[in-house]
């Protein structure tokens, strides 16, 4: 986390940086069976410019809600890329209630679920070939029960080899998006180049 806040109270968890946060693979931000646990990862928490979030490992909520994104500290705006992403998920994001979420083609089975929002952009400054608003490589975004999965993307200023480089929403490898009854919605909004 570069320029961080860590904040904790009764079963939640705030982690906001004036810059990036990235979290990563150790150690996994987990609630327990009984216990929900509501995270919310913020970049860009004082309002600036540019910040990302980064997920290179597991959050388990157990029920609890999950929120990415930036702005300020509840992260009701967006992450904005410094490279690659404003949000780069390349971990198990689970909110299900039993914590069971898994990276394969599995549904869910937990009856309860928290909700998850991710929201992300890329720059205007052009990063290349990368300039993704969320990327999820090697990794889950997975709820149970009822729980609604909502991801929001913009692209940034994208130019080079790849004719991708200015995706909203970019799903790729081994991603898994999934709930067992709730909503998904995913949308993705071009940048340029």
């Amino acid at each position: 986390v570069s320029q961080s806040r860590y904040v904790k109270r009764h079963r939640n968890i705030d982690i906001y940086a004036s810059y990036d946060a990235d979290w990563n693979t150790v150690p996994t931000i987990a609630g327990s069976s009984g216990h929900p646990l509501n995270v919310v990862l913020a970049a860009r928490a004082r309002g600036g410019a540019n910040g990302a979030v980064g997920v290179y490992g597991d959050i388990r909520t157990f029920g609890g809600n999950l929120t990415i994104g930036g702005g300020d500290v509840t992260a009701s705006d967006y992450a904005i890329a410094n490279s690659q992403a404003g949000v780069l998920i390349n971990g198990m994001l689970d909110a299900s209630g039993n914590g069971s979420g898994s990276s394969d083609s599995n549904l869910p089975t937990a009856t309860t679920g928290g909700n998850i929002s991710i929201r992300g952009k890329g720059t205007s400054a052009d990063l290349g070939p990368y300039n993704w608003g969320v990327k999820v490589q090697y990794g889950a975004v997975v709820t149970g029960g009822a729980g609604n999965i909502d991801i929001v993307g913009y692209g940034g200023n994208g130019s080079g080899a790849w004719a991708v480089g200015s995706v909203g929403v970019l799903l790729e490898s081994y991603a898994y998006v999934k709930s067992n009854t709730g909503n998904i919605t995913i949308k993705g909004y071009a940048g340029t180049g």
